[in-house]
């Protein structure tokens, strides 16, 4: 019976504290960074695709997004309208040249990986985006894989 109203408790204290009090996203298929019981909207852009024999890059020009979080394990709202909230991808940018690039592909092998993210339903057509490792401090995009979302990124900053 004891470890009965144990679990109970713990069932309750992790719905409250996962609980947030979050305003809606004001635009539809846009991750906005949570902080506290606020949303930051992310850097929208189109990545710029150069692809040859020896490699295919992303580019965004600028050289850092002008959206910052301080936290490592940054947590997205994202309200769904066309892009599936599940085909979005994670990759960090290198900084070249005064722009930020991520380099897919060298000759035929694909040299970079996505981070991973949980993506939780929180509401009818609104999701909860958590990257499951942390990022070290640096330029990031998110992107729909696919046909989703043709060259669109939503950047932002660790800091």
């Amino acid at each position: 019976m004891r470890v009965v109203h144990l679990a109970f408790f713990f069932a309750l204290l992790a719905a409250v504290v996962g609980a947030q009090n979050l305003p809606d996203p004001p635009k539809k298929d846009t991750p906005y960074l949570i902080h506290a019981t606020n949303l930051l909207e992310t850097e929208s852009n189109q990545a710029t695709e150069v692809s040859d024999k020896k490699a295919q890059i992303y580019w965004v020009a600028g050289a850092a997004s002008p959206v910052r979080t301080p936290l490592g394990f940054p947590e997205f709202l994202f309200a769904q309208d066309q892009v599936d909230p599940r085909t979005l991808r994670l990759y960090a940018f290198e900084n070249v040249n005064g722009r930020r690039e991520v380099l897919i592909r060298k000759k035929k092998k694909i040299v970079v990986q996505a981070y991973y993210i949980d993506v939780t339903q929180q509401g009818e057509g609104l999701f909860k985006l958590r990257v499951d490792s942390s990022l070290k401090p640096g330029e990031y995009c998110l992107t729909p894989d696919g046909d989703q979302g043709s060259n669109t990124v939503f950047c932002f900053a660790v800091i």
